[in-house]
């Protein structure tokens, strides 16, 4: 019964080949792909036997030839064993792939080796069906199982997996169905009338031509027949694929016979040939009796909604509340419609969107008091297809709107017939309040407004009028104003806006300054509707099509001012894009975007990377060398997309035909072109001149004067720092006089350890300047060297007498101390010129004054030493109770934040300058004996170093007086 059911199904639904093309919306072929046809090779003037994959590679089988590819644009020829022989196909046996040759029909490796005694009947991917040339008999290998056949036959077809349609060798007898994987045979009551027959199948259904008739075959799961059809067809008639698609091929005609196609696939294909498209991998083929290969590519691009009229244009698309509607300029009065419950159709002359639960209609048509609720039945005169629903207030707006612009969940920004703007309140009660916040008091009309993004917060508005962009704030007020006319898109792009005008092509404005944007097809493609970002793309939408670029790219093209190449969406036919109403386009994905044009609304889908291959060449000639690339073929040389020049007098790159490359051969050329979708390539020739002009000699010259300028400069410094190094350790290591009392042995070792040590420093530092100065530098400074060694025997033989010498007897005013140390260090300032400003009020004597001097005299050296240039340090003195303190403090660089100790390790000065971290050390240590101390600190009160000496009062000759002013500390 089930059967039998089944059986009225297929045959009603069957009942002719043509009421088999089903209801599902077509591929567009043409609008949907890009198509390559490959060039080369002789492909476009063979006929084409077939074209196979196997594991990665294309097999492209030729009569007299054999290419393969990896990539199905780029083909290579290889051997096949059969010299100039045609090859029918490939097939895999025993894990390995042979080639089956057309005549011979036998199988051969790619060394022409022969591998079977077989004579090939018939060949798939998986299988093969031969005769043993020895026994005669006819046998079937799949998989590498072999089984043999129940009579000799000439065709075989397989249909599913182990199905497979055999057409007996003697055509009076009927075809059968062979069930591989249970051996089992179904003979059906179906003969063929010539051995010459065409075979196409999709799933079950089958499709045979043969002697002028077109049968149509459709068997159940386990191979029976269940319907049986012919008709008659013509002579010239062929079986021709297109992907799923089955047809019947004439000269002038294409009779479809499984599935559908667009109309226009149809006339495309019988103007170009087209008699299959198979997919193979992940690539799509098209094969062309006159044309030969086309490789066609995905441009992302779909038909997603037509227009419920007979011109499919869409004007402008707006989302509002979740609902996505197409606007037009005109319609069939009363037409607003939703179709698919997705888009609805409205007007502009009378419109009506749904808002915080309140339709408002926009109308200039309605004879009612602006904001008053529109009744039943007047909405139902203008809006007749749309329901009238009961409880949604229905409020009237007296304008046609072009812009909206949702503000809050109950305010909307709204353009009003192309000249003032309106700020609508659409209030929880039903009720409307409509406020003006822009007024056009200028000639023109106002063409659009957005908001301008900063980050995720608006900042304000620009406001588009015929010859001019106007920036506003968040009140509408005007800030800035910028010569561009007709601005139809404003994208935020780095720190400026990339800017699209409708007749003027691209700017860029960034600091207050507009530059135009140079790009390929500028003198046909100004008319730009948006401009934008998304999905790692570029998207450029105008009257001349939709265009993409990697976003990156894009982006470093525009700031560096170099030609923005600009990749089209559709290679072969034309989309246009006005935008003149809402929005052009809108985000529904990640990688989405709908997108209003003269074909209705489609859908994009942005690749997921581009390539994009970017060279640096030089020559002599550089539009010679532009001219001169292998892949030149690939480029339309007429047109004027492809080549930019720098233009020398302007400044500026242009974009050139390939004539007036050769005519005017500038210096700097610019190629770039799409080889495939999704990659460009972006080469940039310059001259390379053999001869120096004179302007170059000059510039030369001008650039050695200022090399050797600065060389000397560099010598002027490098001895400024020489000396610098040099008087910073003066006050560090000069010998220091000492109570023979108060020193032991160790004090005495710490003393020639750094008498030796800072003096040694000096002495390899003035050797290094030496040996890297000039011829006329090196004297003076060796002579500098024996100088210093001199000294330092001088300083080793004063300390050890010193050492000896009792000086407790005497003593020295404090004054007299101050000024040997300023003496010591004052040629050092004078080179950094350091003001030293020296504040001191105290009269007394103190002993041990040497040790004093050489406290002081470090401490001034390091504050000068951490000072910048023209800097300030400063010398007080005070007394306390129980010492007199010494204080010097600088502005300077200060101390490291991890010192831990109070007194500086070795650290490099402001200039530069090295020190060995020891002197300041050593003294504090010597006087620590005379009950002294020491100390150095950051400054709270500013930059820089506080350093204090507390010297005991017990070793002054001083008095304290009545009324003495002395602090208690």
């Amino acid at each position: 019964m089930k059967l039998y059911v089944l059986l009225l199904i297929c045959i009603s639904t069957f009942l002719s080949p043509r009421l088999t093309a089903q209801e599902n919306k077509a591929t567009d072929w043409l609008f949907e792909y890009n198509w390559h046809w490959i060039d080369g090779q002789n492909i476009g003037s063979n006929l084409i036997v077939d074209i196979q994959e196997h594991n990665d590679t294309f097999f492209l089988l030729l009569p007299s030839q054999v290419l393969t590819s990896t990539d199905g644009q780029r083909w290579t020829e290889i051997n096949s064993g059969y010299g100039q022989i045609i090859v029918r196909g490939l097939t895999k046996l025993h894990n390995k792939w042979y080639f089956v040759g057309g005549y011979v029909k036998d199988l051969r490796n790619r060394n022409g080796d022969i591998i079977t005694k077989w004579k090939i009947i018939d060949h798939g991917r998986h299988w093969q069906v031969w005769n043993d040339l020895e026994s005669e008999k006819t046998f079937m290998t799949y998989q590498n199982d072999t089984n043999e056949l129940q009579g000799a036959v000439s065709h075989i077809h397989q249909i599913d997996t182990n199905l497979f349609l055999c057409v007996p060798l003697d055509n009076a007898e009927n075809c059968f169905v062979y069930n591989y994987s249970t051996d089992t045979y179904y003979q059906i009551d179906f003969k063929v009338n010539t051995d010459e027959i065409e075979i196409e199948h999709v799933g079950k259904h089958v499709y045979i031509l043969d002697d002028d008739r077109i049968s149509f075959l459709y068997f159940s799961e386990e191979g029976k027949l269940l319907v049986c059809q012919t008709e008659t067809a013509s002579p010239e008639a062929q079986l021709s694929r297109f992907d799923d698609v089955i047809a019947l091929r004439t000269f002038d005609d294409i009779q479809v016979l499984h599935d559908t196609l667009q109309e226009s696939d149809v006339a495309a294909f019988k103007f170009l040939d087209v008699s299959r498209i198979l997919r193979l991998r992940n690539k799509v083929f098209a094969i062309s009796s006159s044309r030969g290969l086309s490789l066609l590519e995905p441009n992302g691009a779909s038909e997603l909604w037509t227009p419920p009229t007979v011109d499919p244009i869409v004007d402008g698309l707006l989302e509002l509340e979740g609902q996505l509607y197409i606007v037009n300029w005109a319609g069939r009065p009363g037409l607003q419609v939703s179709q698919n419950g997705m888009f609805y159709s409205r007007y502009v002359g009378s419109s009506t969107f749904r808002f915080n639960n309140m339709d408002l209609i926009f109308s200039a048509y309605i004879d009612q008091e602006n904001c008053t609720e529109v009744d039943r039945e007047t909405f139902e005169f203008f809006f007749p297809e749309l329901p009238f629903e009961e409880g949604i207030p229905k409020r009237l707006i007296h304008a046609r709107t072009t812009n909206i612009i949702v503000e809050s969940d109950s305010t909307m920004i709204v353009g009003r017939d192309k000249a003032d703007i309106l700020r609508i309140h659409a209030k929880s009660n039903g009720t409307v309040a409509i406020d003006t916040v822009f007024v056009n008091d200028s000639p023109g009309i106002v063409y659009r407004f957005q908001r301008l993004q900063e980050s995720n917060e608006p900042t304000g508005y620009w406001v588009s009028k015929p010859d001019t962009l106007v920036f506003t704030d968040t009140e509408f007020n005007v800030t800035f104003s910028y010569p561009v006319p007709q601005t139809r898109s404003v994208s935020k792009m780095g720190d400026g806006y990339l800017i699209a005008s409708y007749g003027d092509g691209l700017f860029y404005l960034e600091n207050d300054t507009l530059k135009r944007v140079v790009y390929n097809d500028a003198k046909s493609n100004e008319y730009f509707s948006e401009v934008g970002f998304q999905n790692g793309c570029f998207f450029a939408l105008s009257n001349e099509g939709i265009f993409l670029q990697d976003s990156a790219f894009a982006v470093s093209s525009i700031l560096e001012e170099k030609p923005l190449y600009l990749y089209p969406v559709f290679a072969d036919s034309k989309v246009e894009v006005n935008g003149g109403l809402f929005q052009p386009s809108l985000k529904t994905g990640p990688n989405t975007r709908i997108i209003s044009t003269t074909l209705g609304v489609l859908q994009l889908t942005f690749p997921s990377k581009f390539r994009v291959n970017t060279q640096m060449l030089g020559g002599e000639n550089p539009s010679d060398s532009v001219l001169a690339i292998s892949e030149f073929n690939k480029i339309d040389i007429a047109g004027f997309n492809n080549f930019f020049a720098w233009n020398s007098n302007r400044k500026e790159w242009e974009e050139l035909s390939s004539l007036e490359l050769i005519q005017r051969n500038p210096s700097r050329v610019i190629l770039a072109y799409s080889p495939s979708n999704n990659s460009m390539e972006y080469i940039e020739y310059f001259r390379k001149s053999s001869l120096l002009s004179p302007f170059t000699i000059y510039g030369i010259i001008v650039g050695l004067s200022i090399i050797i300028l600065l060389l000397v400069r560099q010598q002027q410094r490098l001895a400024k720092s020489r000396k610098l190094q040099r008087l910073s350790l003066n006050s560090g290591w000069k010998p220091i006089k000492h109570n023979r009392e108060d020193l032991h042995f160790k004090s005495i070792i710490q003393l020639i350890h750094h008498d030796f040590k800072g003096g040694m420093q000096m002495l390899l530092n003035t050797l290094s300047f030496a040996k890297r100065a000039e011829e006329s530098k090196k004297g003076e400074l060796i002579e500098n060297a024996e100088g210093m060694i001199l000294n330092f025997k001088q300083s080793l033989s004063d300390r050890l007498s010193n050492a000896l010498y009792n000086d407790d007897h005497i003593y020295m005013d404090i004054e007299s101390v101050i000024d040997s140390a300023m003496n010591e260090v004052r040629e050092y300032a004078l080179l950094k010129r350091i003001k030293l400003d020296v504040s001191s009020n105290v009269i007394l004597k103190v002993k041990h004054s040497d040790e004093l001097v050489r406290a002081v005299s470090i401490c001034l050296g390091n504050a000068i030493k951490f000072s910048h240039n023209g800097q300030t340090v400063s010398l007080r003195t005070y007394i306390t109770k129980a010492f007199l303190v010494i204080e010097i403090l600088d502005n300077g660089i200060g101390l490291p934040n991890d010192m831990t100790d109070g007194i500086p390790e070795k650290q490099k000065g402001a200039s530069g300058e090295v020190g060995m971290g020891v002197a300041l050390g050593i003294v504090t240590k010597l006087l620590t004996k005379y009950d002294a101390h020491v100390s150095v600190e950051n400054r709270n009160d500013d930059d820089g170093v506080i350093a204090q000496i507390a010297y005991p009062m017990s070793s002054t000759d001083y008095q304290a007086r009545k009324n003495s002013k002395a602090s208690d500390n």
